[in-house]
């Protein structure tokens, strides 16, 4: 019998759990869609959007490692400048993550997140990138610290 292949998606629900549980006072969901505010966007579904009241939401594209760098960058752009429906800013920051190729076979998701190393870098208006050129290597508790110290303050255009 073949070995069991995790989807993106599961992959995706896992690593929310995981932040939410280390990034106290924040929300995450995972997989949702009509989360973009406007008619244009009804059809974007981030991977996964942070919530956390009076700051910018994040957004996460995460893909295995066999899908280009640029597709997974690009996809977290996408999100950059739009707002979250019930939420005063917009997104200021995305944060494209590239899923080892192992995590696939994983028969238990979240030991293996826990103990994996990502490849994620942040992106954010104007073509602005984190860090410039390469990717960061870290756990999913490295992220989620990006993910606090990156542009996530109350700030930008208000989405109401």
């Amino acid at each position: 019998m073949d070995a069991s292949h995790q989807n993106e998606t599961n992959v995706n629900k896992t690593l929310a759990n995981l932040i939410n549980q280390v990034m106290h006072g924040r929300k995450t969901r995972a997989e949702s869609t009509r989360m973009i505010a406007g008619k244009d966007n009804a059809g974007l579904k981030p991977d996964i959007v942070i919530i956390a009241k009076g700051r910018s939401p994040v957004v996460i594209e995460a893909k295995y490692m066999h899908v280009p760098e640029i597709q997974v960058q690009d996809q977290a752009r996408e999100h950059v400048g739009k707002c979250i429906h019930k939420q005063t800013h917009p997104i200021e920051a995305a944060i494209a993550v590239r899923y080892p190729a192992s995590l696939a076979q994983a028969d238990d998701i979240e030991s293996a997140l826990e103990s994996c190393q990502l490849s994620y870098c942040a992106v954010y208006p104007n073509g602005g990138r984190f860090p410039k050129t390469s990717w960061i290597k870290g756990s999913v508790c490295d992220l989620a610290d990006l993910i606090q110290l990156g542009r996530v303050g109350a700030g930008g255009a208000c989405c109401r």
